[in-house]
């Protein structure tokens, strides 16, 4: 019941009497300042009043007093009762109590509702690899209150167990990656970049974090034949030539191709010839 509503006979007390309070049903966030309720009588003057409370499934009872966690002020016609602080336990149903002459006490009740937890921290992509000078965004999406107080990135060399706390105020690295751009971009990926990175971000509940995203380096492959020009004898046995390869991530497969010295179509030697004229 929200609100009280009493008739007396007596002249003294004739009329109606109600005691209301606002809101009925409230609600509040986790790590809000503060909640205020207010209790209002009308039709005469309380002598008294008291706040209490209980959990919303009806547990015991408890009187509240003025305090840290709750401050009480008190009119001729009403009462306010402020909670600092709002946590989850927070959540109850709150009970203004008026006495009216001797011993005539009435009550309302006020729910409040706490919403709010840890934080859902989405990360993106999970895998991708990054051209050597390239930049690389790597997305990180946040959702549900209160609101992040605090976004950090972790960053894991490959091969390394060691994670490092990223210094996203390295601009000429890093962009984003804080509250307002909970987002990261590294600039100018190098092999030192390769990794995985994580995002975390922190609300008055706690602190949550996303799941990895692996950056791997690549480049661009450099080729290098050696006997450049060369010259051989017709009848000589055999020349070789030998090819290097370097670049992120190694060379999977080649080709050797041959051409005629005055022009025409290119034959491929395909890997793995090994007949009268080459091995491959």
């Amino acid at each position: 019941m929200h609100i009280g509503v009493f008739y007396f006979p007596q002249k003294h007390l004739a009329g109606q009497i109600s005691l209301k309070v606002k809101p009925l049903d409230g609600t509040a966030v986790y790590g809000d300042v503060s909640y205020t309720i207010e209790c209002t009588i009308t039709g005469t003057q309380a002598t008294a009043w008291s706040w209490s409370k209980s959990s919303i499934t009806g547990s015991t009872t408890t009187t509240i007093y003025s305090g840290s966690k709750y401050s009480i002020v008190i009119y001729p016609n009403a009462t306010n009762l402020t909670i600092n602080s709002i946590i989850e336990e927070d959540e109850q149903e709150y009970f203004c109590q008026a006495t009216i002459g001797v011993g005539l006490q009435f009550q309302t009740i006020s729910r409040l509702v706490v919403n709010g937890g840890l934080l859902t921290v989405t990360i993106s992509p999970a895998l991708a690899d990054v051209l050597q000078g390239q930049y690389q965004l790597i997305s990180c999406i946040i959702t549900g209150e209160p609101e992040a107080s605090d976004i950090s990135w972790y960053f894991t060399p490959t091969g390394s167990e060691q994670r490092q706390l990223i210094y996203t105020g390295n601009t000429a690295k890093y962009s984003g990656g804080n509250t307002q751009n909970p987002s990261l971009t590294v600039l100018n990926f190098q092999s030192s970049d390769s990794g995985t990175y994580v995002c975390s971000a922190s609300n008055a509940v706690g602190t949550s974090t996303s799941s990895y995203s692996v950056l791997r380096f690549i480049s661009d492959l450099n080729i290098t034949a050696s006997l450049t020009p060369y010259s051989a004898i017709v009848g000589d046995s055999k020349v070789t030539l030998s090819c290097t390869i370097n670049g992120e991530p190694q060379a999977f497969g080649w080709d050797w191709t041959k051409t005629q010295v005055d022009g025409g179509s290119s034959e491929i030697i395909a890997q793995g010839t090994n007949n009268a004229k080459g091995r491959l």
